[in-house]
Parts: structure tokens; C-alpha cells; sequence
């Protein structure tokens, strides 16, 4: 950990980020090794956390259940644990302000979304596919949405092929970066991470037939050119013209292609 250096600045306890994505990891693991109504309840609920915590996490809800795809049973257990989350909460939240403050805070949300979306936008720190569509196509932040379908799409189709497969995971947590109309810096730590541990790990268990140097190359890229070499300013121009997205997408393949899939 203490290589990634300015990194741990992006890591501070509590950050949302890396909650999420140990979620995302130990939940559906869990439940694939043990499944039962236990764990199925909780992954239910972890579905449910992933995506009010962090909307565009709804990429990474095709990967969490892929490995209950093919029963009826699990999925079933899964779906009461996620109803009753939501229930708990509505019910907590209606007893507190009432009903219709329940409903009201919905409408205000749904109305309140393409303000907010719009407002990411104009973050000079926003990476994201999105957002450089609208900085260089002349998109607006509809976009946002037909890329997240489009993401979404694509990890229902990737989780499909391999039940909690390695790259199927790779593939969800990166699109839900690149895709969301939020992927500023912090955004982009996470996975940078998985994918560093994946060319690791595969380097460590097969060592000599892998480069990994292309998932740390990046990686180190990454670090430096977003702190202290290029500058505030440098950084922001890196940023804009896609410097720090173009360098995922380089360490995502090199972790997918180059290095071999674990058992």
C-alpha cells in the first residue's frame, strides 16, 4: 500500500469507494460459497447499498449475481433481502417524516438528477467517457445515460460467459468508472488497484511468461502525471484532454489480455 504514495490521499478510511468495491468482492463470494438464506439476504441487501451509495454501481450488480444466474432458489433469496432493505428503509424514513415526505424526497430526486449531472459536467477534474464526449463531440449530459445503458448492456452479456469470472469483474468495475458522469480522481483509484492486484497475482503464479509492465507502467504514469511533475494546471490539462482515462483503458487491457486468467 504505501507504494502508491499520493494515492493514500484518495484512500481515506471511510471512503466510499473502496467500501463499495470490497462489497462488490466478498458479498457474491460469499454467497457462491456458501449459499443459503443468510448469505443470500445479505447479498440481496449489498445489491441494494451498491446502487443508493453509488448509482452507477448498477454495472456491477450483473457480476454480483452471476453466480446465482442459474438458480431459481438464490435468486429468489437474493430478491428478499433487496426488498427488504428497501422496505426497512422506507418504512424507517416514512415513520420519521411521514409518508408523503417519502414520496416528496422521490420527485425532488428525479427532478434534481439532470441538474446534478449537468453540474458534474463542469468539473475541470471530471474524467470520464461522458464527459469528454461533451467537452469534444458537443454532447449534452444525456449521454450519460445511453453510455450507462450501454455499459450495462455490455456486463450482463460478460457476466453471462463466466459466474464471478476475473475479467467479467474487471470489466463491470471499469465501466462503471469510465461511464459515469462522477470519475474524477478518486474514481479512478479503485480500479487501478484491482487491476494492478490481478497482473500481480497472475505475474506472482506464472512468473516469466507475463508484462505486467504494461498494467504498471500506467499505473506509475498515473501517479506522477496527476501530482506533483505536471503541476496543478498540467494536471488539469492531462486530465481534460483524456490523459488519465486512456491510461486505464491501457492497464484494463494488459491486465484482461496479456496475463493469464487465474484458476
Amino acid at each position: 500500500m504505501l507504494s502508491y504514495g499520493p494515492w493514500l490521499a484518495e484512500m481515506r478510511l471511510g471512503q466510499y469507494n473502496l467500501t463499495l468495491a470490497a462489497l462488490a468482492i466478498a458479498l457474491p463470494m460469499l454467497e457462491n460459497c456458501r449459499p443459503g438464506r443468510r448469505w443470500g439476504f445479505l447479498l440481496g441487501a449489498g445489491v441494494v447499498l451498491e446502487v443508493l451509495m453509488k448509482p452507477t454501481q448498477i454495472l456491477m450488480i450483473p457480476w454480483m449475481l452471476s453466480g446465482a444466474w442459474r438458480s431459481r432458489a438464490r435468486l429468489s433469496r437474493i430478491a428478499v433481502g433487496a426488498f427488504a432493505l428497501v422496505g426497512l428503509l422506507a418504512w424507517g424514513y416514512s415513520v420519521q417524516f411521514g409518508f408523503d415526505a417519502l414520496i416528496r424526497a422521490h420527485r425532488s430526486w428525479i427532478e434534481f438528477l439532470p441538474l446534478s449531472t449537468a453540474k458534474h459536467f463542469l468539473r475541470p477534474d471530471n474524467l470520464g467517457l461522458p464527459t469528454l464526449m461533451a467537452r469534444f463531440l458537443d454532447f449534452g449530459p444525456g449521454v450519460s445515460s445511453v453510455l450507462l445503458l450501454l455499459g450495462l448492456a455490455i456486463a450482463v452479456i460478460f457476466s453471462m460467459r463466466a459466474p464471478l469470472g476475473r475479467v467479467q469483474f474487471l470489466v463491470a468495475s471499469v465501466l462503471a468508472t469510465i461511464l459515469s458522469p462522477m470519475a474524477w480522481r478518486q474514481n479512478y483509484v479503485v480500479p487501478f488497484l484491482l487491476l494492478n492486484a490481478t497482473a500481480l497475482a497472475a505475474f506472482l503464479q506464472r512468473s516469466g511468461r507475463e508484462r505486467p509492465a504494461v498494467v504498471f507502467v500506467p499505473l506509475l504514469l498515473f501517479q506522477i502525471l496527476t501530482t506533483d511533475l505536471l503541476g496543478v494546471d498540467g494536471y488539469f490539462a492531462f486530465a481534460f484532454h483524456g490523459g488519465p482515462l486512456v491510461l486505464l483503458l491501457v492497464s484494463f487491457w494488459g491486465a484482461t489480455r496479456l496475463s493469464p486468467p487465474l484458476p
